[in-house]
């Protein structure tokens, strides 16, 4: 299972050397605001509901963000490749082309939220993932869109202002996944999921933490490149938000 594998030149370092980097900010901004993109996270579910006890497995999970967003009869195992956000017993770090042995077949979910655009091979990270599975398994999986204005915010405006720059292989309802014989598509389809801030300040700080941008990016330029790729909100005294966009595929492991 590789997140890491595949990239062009035109690609920016793989994803465990970019959160070894930058992942303490990202971090940092879904700790300080951890209730922005709580949206993002119930669309994962909206189509195949969680059931009661379930065990569900979180790859790559961060800083174990989607425990906060599930009922606490369901079990989340956090797994992550980068040991760049805030250590905690709680999540497994770990080299992903080994994982045990032992947790083949043990989940009854996968979950990959935001991450898939980091790696080219799309279909041979799903593929490993199944295997981790019980039969009847399900992955549920949110990612960037090429086809929507949040790649345009990620691959023009967080590029030119992030040292590392920002680069990614995007879901593409054109560019159809291959996935082998035991897996079917149950749902493919843009989601609104918006982020929800106080103010406008606030919104241009976690985007400032979670993207990495350069301390000497403006708020200004943020929220008016956000207003021109993705779209905001402004409700005055009721709350800022930003209409963020994600495509969500649920598969069937058989």
């Amino acid at each position: 299972m590789n997140l890491n594998s595949g990239y062009p030149l035109a690609y920016n370092e793989p994803y465990d050397r970019i959160f070894d980097k930058r992942g303490n900010l990202y971090d940092l901004a879904m700790k300080q605001y951890p209730a922005v993109r709580k949206n993002e996270f119930a669309a994962l579910f909206y189509n195949t509901p969680l059931k009661s006890t379930e065990h569900i497995i979180d790859l790559p999970s961060g800083g174990g963000y989607l425990k906060n967003h599930i009922p606490a009869n369901v079990t989340v195992d956090s797994w992550e490749i980068s040991e760049g956000f805030a250590p905690s017993k709680d999540i497994n770090y770990v080299n992903i082309n080994r994982i045990s042995q032992d947790i083949k077949n043990k989940y009854d979910r996968g979950a990959c939220l935001a991450s898939l655009h980091h790696t080219e091979d799309k279909v041979g990270f799903i593929s490993q993932l199944a295997t981790l599975l019980k039969k009847s398994g399900i992955i549920n999986i949110a990612d960037v869109a090429f086809e929507s204005g949040v790649k345009d915010f990620l691959e023009i405006f967080v590029h030119e202002n992030n040292a590392m720059g920002h680069r990614g292989d995007y879901l593409s309802f054109e560019k159809p996944l291959h996935l082998s014989g035991n897996i079917e598509i149950l749902r493919q389809e843009m989601v609104t999921v918006p982020w929800n801030f106080k103010d406008s300040e606030s919104c241009a700080e976690y985007c400032r933490l979670l993207f990495g941008l350069n301390g000497t990016t403006e708020s200004y330029s943020i929220i008016h490149a956000l207003d021109k790729y993705v779209g905001i909100e402004d409700l005055g005294s009721k709350g800022f938000n930003i209409n963020w966009e994600l495509m969500y595929i649920d598969l069937l492991v058989n």
